[in-house]
């Protein structure tokens, strides 16, 4: 609630050497003119500095949007998670036994339509594969699902829900990544990240959200693909990671209409590793010194924070 959660900012004993700082690491399509024209009009009233971080990326500029009397600055929280799960730096090893890992614990439309992809390519036992419904199934009346996933959904309906037989924390019903033996997610060549969001806001202004779903193939030495966001993989490369546009269409990357991008992707996804293993270790070989780099920079999140 604006009023309670920020009732300090009215406040007589700030002046103008006082810096606050708001820190929302995680939402999501929440840039509207409404929350915003109340904050300017406290600063408007107090001399103090407002600074406003945020886990979401935004590649235009906001203040073509919006009328922002405060500096925005962004802060991807999820990789120094990440990096605090897998503190300790694993070496890049070729000699792995299984294709790919799939990683899902929500239902949701563009993880539900690549599992279907797998399912229909005949590849559910090369990969790892976990499709828990947490939350149950996504429901097809209830919810706006576009006309490219529907078939998806009854596709796959009969194989639902899928979990992983082990982990570190055997009670437990859902398989948590960081319950997960590190083992598993290192024997995997591919990642195929089916991310928390994945519609692009053309109404307003680009962003880019990703999580530690990402940034956990990242540590773990994996190819990826992200199922998410337009410019996912262009914020990667921001941040200082590298892609693999060497081995891989990354195309799909820059594709702004939600469902071309998911069918793009999706399909670089089955031609990749529906080849047999000794062609995805090939590819993997190419990208080795890509792979300790970014082993390497994941590692010194932990370390510069």
């Amino acid at each position: 609630n604006f009023d309670t959660e920020l009732a300090f900012l009215h406040k007589n004993d700030y002046d103008a050497n006082t810096l606050i700082i708001l820190w929302n690491p995680v939402e999501i399509g929440v840039w509207d003119s409404t929350w915003i024209t109340r904050l300017n009009s406290i600063l408007d009233r107090r001399p103090f500095q407002l600074l406003y971080v945020t886990g979401v990326e935004a590649y235009q500029d906001l203040y073509k949007f919006f009328d922002l009397k405060f500096e925005v600055r962004f802060l991807p929280v999820f990789d120094i998670r990440s990096a605090r799960m897998w503190s300790n730096f694993e070496p890049v090893d070729s000699n792995k036994t299984c294709k790919f890992m799939f990683i899902n614990a929500k239902d949701e439309p563009h993880r539900r339509y690549i599992l279907s992809l797998i399912k229909d390519a005949g590849l559910l036992n090369q990969g790892i594969i976990s499709y828990q419904c947490t939350e149950g199934t996504y429901d097809l009346e209830d919810r706006r699902v576009p006309a490219l996933v529907e078939n998806a959904f009854h596709n796959t309906q009969d194989i639902l829900p899928i979990r992983l037989p082990y982990s570190s924390k055997p009670n437990l019903v859902q398989n948590v990544a960081v319950y997960i033996p590190r083992k598993v997610f290192l024997n995997c060549f591919v990642g195929i990240i089916g991310e928390t969001h994945w519609r692009y806001d053309r109404g307003s202004f680009s962003q880019c959200f990703l999580t530690e779903k990402t940034f956990n193939a990242i540590a773990n030495n994996q190819i990826f693909f992200v199922v998410g966001h337009a410019h996912s993989l262009k914020l990667l490369k921001k941040l200082g990671y590298q892609t693999f546009d060497n081995i891989i269409d990354e195309s799909y990357d820059s594709i702004e209409d939600d469902e071309l991008r998911l069918y793009t992707v999706g399909k670089e996804i089955i031609k990749f590793v529906s080849r047999p293993i000794d062609l995805v270790r090939a590819d993997y070989m190419k990208v080795l010194d890509r792979l300790e780099h970014r082993s390497e920079e994941h590692t010194s999140e932990l370390q510069s924070h």
